[in-house]
């Protein structure tokens, strides 16, 4: 969730493009992996892993992801959803929290909360009692949160324990 470029390309904080229909940065000279179809069919090779070099960061930049709608969109500390993005398809689980509100940090999105229920009904039939404690947080809730704790703590120990505004 850190600033969007403005405008309609994809780009990083850092100024770097991000590959349009991917969450990856744009590396330029590099070709692309074979396709799944186009792997060996050796089953005593490892298959290929994708280029996990080029797709971290080892410094402190932040990535903007271009398809924060993927469930599959890796958000961390290092690739962030863009300030302005909501999932459209936020719900309330069906799984107790520890508070009874129904708030924004209750929501979470529809397949998570599918996946999330079953994965309480499990629990239960094992006798492991679990509750929600918070999901979903808006980039200006996170912001207004990690902003005080770095007040308190300062920069350097808020990012140990408080994500940055939309990591």
């Amino acid at each position: 969730n850190e600033n969007a470029a403005a405008g309609s390309s994809d780009s990083t904080t850092t100024g770097e493009p991000v590959q349009s229909g991917t969450d990856e940065p744009t590396k330029t000279g590099q070709e692309e992996p074979p396709a799944d179809d186009q792997q060996p069919a050796d089953a005593n090779q490892t298959p290929a892993k994708p280029p996990v070099s080029d797709s971290t960061n080892d410094d402190d930049s932040i990535v903007v992801v271009a398809q924060p709608e993927s469930v599959t969109a890796l958000i961390n500390k290092h690739f962030a959803l863009p300030e302005d993005y909501e999932p459209a398809d936020l719900v309330y689980p069906d799984v107790p929290f520890t508070f009874s509100e129904k708030i924004e940090k209750r929501k979470i999105r529809q397949v998570a909360a599918d996946a999330l229920v079953q994965l309480f009904a499990g629990a239960k039939e094992d006798g492991v009692p679990l509750a929600g404690v918070s999901a979903y947080r808006s980039y200006s809730r996170q912001k207004t949160l990690f902003d005080n704790y770095v007040r308190e703590d300062g920069l350097e120990k808020a990012r140990t324990y408080s994500a940055v505004p939309g990591t």
